[in-house]
C-alpha cells in the first residue's frame, strides 16, 4: 500500500494558501467593518490634493488629519501630545483596510502607500483669508502658527509634515500688513517595526519675521471656480451659524429655565431679519471673516454680529462670575461640524 508523500508547505506558497482562503469572506468583512460612512474618497475633499492612485481612508484617519486648519503653539503642541498616539491606530487600521478591501492600481497591483497633500488653492484662497488677521495677532506675540502639509502612509512608516506660516517685513507698513509666507517646520516620522517616533525635520531657523527659506503665495488660484464654490459654501455655513444662534436663543434656557411671563404680557413682535448680503466679488486676499480664537477678539471685523443670546452669559473686567461657555465653544463646534 502506497501513501502520497507530502511535502511542507513553503512560506510563500503558504502565505497564498492563506489568502485564497480568505477570499471567500474578504468582502463580507469588508462590507461589514467598513460601509460607507466608514471610508472617505479623498478625491472628494477640497481641503487635500491626494498625489497617489489610493485615495480612500478609513473615516477615522480622515478625522485626525487635520488639514486645512491652522495651529496656534497651545493647538499645536495639544494635537502633538494627544493625538499622535490616535494617529498611530487609525494608520495601522488604514492598513487593514487595504488588505480587506482588496484594493489595486491600475496595474492590479496591491496598494501599498499614500501621499496627500495641503490643496494650495484652498489653504491660500478660502483659509487664509479668513484667518489673517488672527494669523499676525499671534505672530506679533511672538507665538508660532502652524499647519498641516503633507501625509504619508505605507507598510514602512508614515510621516506627518507641519509648515508654519511666518511673514516678510515690509519697511513703512504697519505689521498687521506684512505678507504671510510659509516655510517647513517639522516632520513626525513613525517606523513600524520599531514602534517609535522619530522627528525627521526640525527647521533650525526660528525667526517669525523674515525667515531665510520660504514659499510665497501664489498670486491667483489654479482653479478660480473651485475658489468661488468653497467660498460660496462657507457664507452657507456662516448663514447657518446666525440660524443656529437664533434656535438656541428661543429654544434653550442656559443654567435654568426662567419664570413664565403673566399671561398679560404680550410678547413684542420678533423685527424681521436683514435680508442675506450678496456673496461679493472674489477678492483673493480680502479679508474674508474673522475667527478670533480668543476669549476677547480684538480684530476689529465685525460683519452682521447677531444679538447675544438670552441665556449667554457675557464677562465683564471686573465681575465676579465666570461666563457662559455656551457662547464660545458652542460656536466653533458649530463652525467645524
Amino acid at each position: 500500500m502506497s501513501s502520497t508523500l507530502r511535502l511542507p508547505f513553503t512560506e510563500q506558497a503558504r502565505r497564498l494558501q492563506a489568502q485564497e482562503l480568505f477570499e471567500t469572506h474578504r468582502l463580507r468583512q469588508y462590507n461589514h467593518f467598513y460601509p460607507e460612512d466608514n471610508r472617505v474618497n479623498l478625491r472628494t475633499e477640497p481641503r487635500v490634493e491626494c498625489r497617489t492612485e489610493a485615495s480612500t481612508v478609513t473615516s477615522n484617519l480622515h478625522h485626525l488629519l487635520k488639514f486645512g486648519s491652522t495651529f496656534d503653539q497651545r493647538e499645536f503642541d495639544n494635537f502633538i501630545e494627544n493625538s499622535l498616539d490616535d494617529i498611530v491606530k487609525a494608520c495601522s487600521e488604514q492598513l487593514l483596510f487595504w488588505h480587506i478591501s482588496g484594493e489595486t492600481t491600475d496595474l492590479n497591483e496591491p496598494v501599498d502607500h499614500i501621499l496627500v497633500w495641503s490643496n494650495t488653492d484652498y489653504f491660500w484662497f478660502v483659509l487664509l483669508p479668513r484667518s489673517t488677521r488672527e494669523i499676525h495677532f499671534f505672530l506679533e506675540d511672538g507665538d508660532r502658527v502652524y499647519f498641516l502639509e503633507r501625509f504619508s502612509l505605507n507598510h514602512t512608516k508614515f510621516e506627518l509634515t507641519f509648515s508654519e506660516i511666518r511673514r516678510i517685513s515690509t519697511p513703512g507698513e504697519e505689521t498687521s500688513s506684512w505678507p504671510l509666507v510659509t516655510t517647513l517646520s517639522k516632520e513626525y516620522t513613525y517606523h513600524w517595526n520599531s514602534s517609535s517616533w522619530e522627528i525627521t525635520l526640525d527647521n533650525p531657523d526660528h525667526r517669525i519675521n523674515n525667515p531665510a527659506y520660504y514659499n510665497l503665495p501664489p498670486q491667483n488660484p489654479q482653479d478660480s471656480d473651485f475658489v468661488r464654490e468653497q467660498l460660496r459654501l462657507r457664507e452657507e455655513e456662516y448663514q447657518l451659524i446666525l440660524a443656529r444662534i437664533d434656535e438656541l436663543d428661543t429654544t434653550t434656557s442656559g443654567w435654568s429655565t426662567p419664570p413664565a411671563p403673566p399671561r398679560r404680557w404680550s410678547t413684542p413682535p420678533v423685527p424681521p431679519r436683514s435680508p442675506s448680503l450678496p456673496i461679493p466679488t472674489v477678492n483673493w486676499f480680502a479679508q474674508a471673516e474673522c475667527t478670533c480664537k480668543l476669549e476677547v477678539c480684538t480684530c476689529g471685523y465685525r460683519p452682521i454680529t447677531p444679538r447675544t443670546p438670552s441665556p449667554i452669559v457675557l464677562w465683564r473686567p471686573g465681575d465676579s462670575f465666570l461666563p457662559s461657555t455656551l457662547s464660545h465653544q458652542n460656536t466653533r463646534d458649530w463652525w467645524n461640524n
